[in-house]
C-alpha cells in the first residue's frame, strides 16, 4: 500500500498526538460556539505560512478581514507581515436567503479558482466557515449540490484545506461524506465548568487515535494536553 504524506499543521501538541495530516485532503473543524475552530483553522493557516513557506488562503464568510487580523494579534500574530498569506474577505456579501446564497456562493468559487490560478500555488486554504454559507439556502437539494461543487473545486487545486463548520442545528450542515477528515472540538460539562475536548472522527486514509483529549485556548492559542498525548 502506497504510504500516505502527511503534512504538519503547525500546532505543535495536535501534531504530536494525530501525526499530521494527510495532504491534499479536505478536512471538517466541527464544534459549537467558543470552542475553537476559527483559531484552530488560522492557526493551521499562518504557522503553514510561517513556519513551513507554504503559500496560504483564508476564504471568510463570517468575521471581517479586520476583525480576524485583530483578534489573532491577541496571540501575537501578525498575518499582515506574511507576504505568502492571502486573506479573501467575503463577509460583506448581502446575507438575504436564496438571492444572497447564489452571491455569496459564486464569490465563493471565484476565490478558490484564484487559489488555483495563483502564480504561486497555495498550499493551504481554510473557508471559515460553512455555516454562514449554507445557512442562507432554503432547499436542501440545491444547497447539497452546490457543496459537492465545491468540494470538487477545492479538491482541484491540489491544496489541503480545513472548513470550520457550526454546530448549531441538524438543517445547516456540512455533510460529512463530502470531506475526509473530520475533528470535532467539543465542550464538555464537568462538575462546575466545562472541559474542551477534541477528537478526530474521521481521517481517510490513515489511522488516527480514536480518544478525546483536553485542550485549552491559551495566549498561544490551542493547546492540547501533552499528558493524554
Amino acid at each position: 500500500m502506497e504510504e500516505i504524506h502527511k503534512i504538519q499543521t503547525g500546532i505543535s501538541t495536535f501534531d504530536e498526538f494525530s501525526g499530521g495530516l494527510p495532504e491534499k485532503a479536505i478536512y471538517l473543524i466541527t464544534g459549537g460556539p467558543g470552542t475553537g475552530k476559527t483559531i484552530f483553522a488560522c492557526m493551521y493557516a499562518y504557522f503553514g505560512a510561517l513556519k513551513f513557506n507554504e503559500k496560504s488562503m483564508i476564504i471568510t464568510t463570517l468575521d471581517s478581514r479586520e476583525h480576524i487580523l485583530r483578534y489573532m494579534k491577541t496571540f501575537g500574530w501578525d498575518f499582515e507581515k506574511l507576504d505568502n498569506l492571502i486573506i479573501k474577505d467575503l463577509s460583506k456579501i448581502p446575507a438575504a436567503e436564496d438571492f444572497g446564497s447564489s452571491i455569496l456562493f459564486n464569490r465563493l468559487m471565484e476565490a478558490v479558482v484564484e487559489a488555483e490560478d495563483e502564480v504561486e500555488k497555495v498550499s493551504r486554504i481554510v473557508l471559515d466557515s460553512a455555516t454562514s454559507v449554507i445557512s442562507l439556502y432554503t432547499d436542501p437539494i440545491r444547497a447539497r449540490r452546490d457543496l459537492i461543487q465545491l468540494t470538487n473545486l477545492l479538491r482541484r487545486t491540489n491544496a489541503t484545506t480545513i472548513i470550520t463548520n457550526e454546530v448549531i442545528s441538524t438543517v445547516h450542515q456540512m455533510e460529512e461524506y463530502l470531506v475526509d477528515g473530520v475533528i470535532r472540538l467539543s465542550l464538555i460539562p464537568k462538575a462546575d465548568e466545562f472541559i474542551r475536548m477534541l477528537q478526530i472522527s474521521k481521517l481517510r486514509g490513515s489511522n488516527h487515535p480514536m480518544r478525546q483529549i483536553p485542550y485549552k485556548i491559551t495566549g498561544k492559542g490551542i493547546e492540547l494536553s501533552r499528558q493524554t498525548l
